[in-house]
């Protein structure tokens, strides 16, 4: 009998017990340094958001004049009253520039072997894949949302995950993306781009049902009973509110000094992730897999029969942070880029002033009555469209006097500082395919050649902005592409549009993606994922076939069905072929008219025959014979 056993049995559960007292002791200090960091970022993001308040209200329609804007002085603060009424030309500017088309990708391998035969569909694969992820109504709703968002706060924010509890009849796991505001997004301060971040920020306000559901039920008793830390980040006001119903979920993204991906995940004071090497697969231990065995086709017998075995492909680490930011206009030395609200703030106030003072003189009338002092008329005369003054000596008890101003000049101020705004912009008559009807310098007075010249010029300034989503949505692409080598080992399906507009189905199989090289060694090939230029066209039926239609005269009927067909248009097939062989009936007819009003051919070449040729031919039955021969009998 074992006399120490049961010293072994408390010492071990003693041994547990201060383990697990330092491993709570590492993560209060772990947790404790994340969050110091991050009271310093939101600190330095405060400003932003705050402009994100004002740049919204401003979108809006606010009545407030000022903005927090100091006055230059006294006289100023008191004449700059809230607005009568709002001519809200920020929400014209920037609703004129929406682009609803989302970019779609090319590829192109950064290596090519002509005498491999995988070569070509490992590039139409990849292609057709990345292509089919970014013709979704997820990523379409996200572009949609993003068009407003970035031109009202400067960037937008685009977040890759993959989402393992995802299912399909065939398949389990898929690729998300989202769009965090970014007032919800917090970088790293000081530093000007992700790629360069060693840390960054995501903060969502969650039920606890969701948190619960997403990260364990283990953590409902911890998180009862309390409250959101950062609630205010679901308002755009400066005002913070509470929400009871709701608790904040801070991910903290970092880089360790291997350079690998991890992500610290908490609520309150409750740790609930923290994944080191987060993008690295990991088998039912927990432990690291380092390499894929993939059933790949290595060669051909002497038969032509494929030759497959089990090979090993070092496994996909992402190696980036999954935010992707899309920049308004950037800026220099900082994170942060230019809003359009920002950009227009000057002239979007001037107008509110002017026009809610017009409106107020409107209101009140242009005239004044002026009345001798301590005559008692003042308080007699009651009127609230006129205004009463007294004065020392007024040629009459009472006198009314006009004070009206012209007209014109409120609408040429108007004018000025709407196209003030246009031109910082970039948004002028001509970028919008209007013409303006004014005189003395505007469009109207343009040739057609100078408005073509006038309308690149706009073209070219609003370019940037195009410019800045393309780069956006290249990264974008890229990101999926790391995402699917690092989680899709399953063949997943795609469908793309073909050239007759008809779908052409395919499949993402990670196992004809891997080459070997000169070594001998298996590897994923690299891609070059570029924008394709043709991005704003839109290809969807609907833009086809108004197209088509309005085509009038350029196009027959029958060259109008076959697009209709293309497109997969109601009963077109029928109404085509029928017009088909309406087609071929009139051709047939026309040739039997042209035949009928021919002269005939042997007839004509008697008529041309003299007397001694004919008789020739009538005492030759073989030359006859010939003759009828050559002429088809």
């Amino acid at each position: 009998m074992d006399l120490l056993k049961p010293f072994k049995k408390a010492a071990k559960k003693v041994k547990e017990y201060m383990d697990n007292v330092e491993r709570e002791r590492e993560e209060l200090e772990k947790l404790e340094k994340w969050k110091k960091r991050l009271s310093n970022a939101i600190s330095k993001h405060d400003p932003f958001r705050a402009n994100c308040s004002l740049w919204d209200a401003q979108y809006h329609g606010t009545k407030e004049v000022g903005g927090g804007i100091t006055y230059m002085s006294d006289r100023d603060r008191q004449v700059t009253k809230d607005a009568r009424q709002v001519v809200n030309i920020t929400l014209q500017l920037i609703e004129s520039q929406i682009d609803i088309s989302v970019p779609k990708p090319n590829v192109e391998p950064t290596e090519f072997d002509e005498g491999d035969p995988m070569e070509q569909e490992r590039q139409r694969m990849v292609e057709g894949m990345l292509y089919y992820m970014g013709g979704g109504t997820t990523l379409q709703r996200i572009n949609s949302e993003n068009e407003r968002i970035v031109k009202k706060n400067s960037l937008a924010v685009f977040k890759v995950g993959y989402n393992p509890k995802a299912k399909s009849h065939k398949w389990i796991g898929k690729i998300e993306t989202t769009n965090p505001h970014p007032c919800n997004f917090i970088p790293q301060p000081g530093v000007h781009r992700v790629a360069n971040m060693d840390y960054c920020f995501h903060i969502e306000n969650r039920t606890l049902d969701y948190i619960c559901r997403t990260y364990g039920e283990e953590f409902r008793d911890e998180l009862e009973g309390e409250k959101a830390e950062y609630s205010y980040l679901d308002e755009l006001s400066e005002s913070r509110t509470e929400n009871d119903e709701t608790l904040s979920v801070v991910e903290c993204w970092y880089k360790d000094k291997d350079g690998d991906v991890c992500v610290l995940t908490w609520c309150n004071e409750v740790i609930l992730r923290d994944d080191q090497k987060f993008f690295y697969k990991r088998n039912q231990d927990g432990s690291i897999i380092e390499h894929d065995e993939i059933e790949a086709q290595t060669g051909v017998d002497m038969i032509g029969t494929p030759i497959t075995e089990t090979i090993q492909v070092p496994v996909h680490i992402p190696k980036r942070f999954p935010f992707v930011i899309q920049y308004n206009i950037p800026k220099e030395k900082s994170f942060y880029g230019k809003s359009d609200p920002d950009i227009i703030f000057d002239q979007q106030e001037a107008i509110k002033k002017v026009l809610s003072d017009h409106e107020e003189k409107l209101i009140k009338g242009t005239s004044k009555i002026f009345t001798r002092k301590n005559s008692g008329l003042v308080n007699k005369i009651n009127n609230a469209q006129l205004q009463v003054i007294e004065t020392d000596d007024p040629v009459n008890d009472i006198q009314v006097v006009d004070l009206k101003t012209p007209d014109r000049s409120l609408l040429e101020y108007y004018n000025v500082m709407l196209q003030a705004a246009k031109d910082a912009l970039g948004v002028t008559e001509a970028s919008q395919g209007r013409v303006d009807a004014g005189t003395g310098g505007g469009t109207a007075d343009l040739s057609g050649r100078a408005l073509e010249i006038l309308t690149a010029n706009t073209a070219g300034r609003l370019a940037v902005k195009q410019f800045e989503k393309d780069m956006a949505y290249t990264e974008l692409y890229q990101l999926y592409y790391d995402f699917l080598l690092a989680f899709y080992d399953d063949p997943r399906p795609y469908r793309t549009d073909g050239e007759d507009g008809k779908p052409v189905y395919g499949k993402w199989d990670k196992s004809k993606l891997v080459k070997q090289d000169d070594a001998g060694d298996w590897y994923y090939p690299e891609y070059d994922i570029y924008i394709s230029a043709d991005t704003g066209l839109p290809k969807d039926k609907r833009f086809i076939m108004e197209t088509a239609s309005r085509a009038g005269n350029r196009l027959d009927n029958i060259e109008y069905w076959q697009i209709m067909e293309s497109i997969g248009f109601p009963n077109a097939s029928a109404i085509l072929k029928r017009e088909q062989e309406k087609e071929e009936m009139a051709k047939a007819m026309m040739q039997q008219e042209q035949q009928q009003g021919q002269p005939n051919m042997l007839d004509s070449i008697v008529n041309s025959l003299t007397p001694e040729e004919m008789e020739a031919i009538e005492n030759d039955p073989e030359l006859q014979d010939e003759i009828l021969a050559r002429l088809g009998g």
